[in-house]
């Protein structure tokens, strides 16, 4: 999957998929803009989610409940764009 921002601060990708003790992984390549990462446990439209994210804005590594900024950890690291 691959998500683009375009006219909106956010670009989301949605899959319907469930289950049950998951393990959940991915490769997240940032190749332009503050940020990226992935989602789990979404609403339809993703308001309602829990992510890891790479914030190149503030060179973090953050895992998040929604998207508003709401931290449950940020952990400081080097964030650059894919070449």
């Amino acid at each position: 999957m691959r998500g683009k921002y375009t006219s909106t601060y956010y670009a989301w990708n949605m899959r319907s998929e469930t289950g049950a003790d998951v393990i959940y992984e991915g490769t997240v390549n940032l190749l332009s803009g503050k940020g990226a990462g992935l989602v789990a446990r979404a609403s339809a439209d993703g308001t309602s989610s829990y992510c890891a994210l790479l914030d190149a804005a503030d060179s973090a590594f953050r895992l998040c409940i929604d998207h508003e900024g709401w931290y449950m950890g940020s952990y400081p690291m080097t964030v650059d764009l894919a070449t």
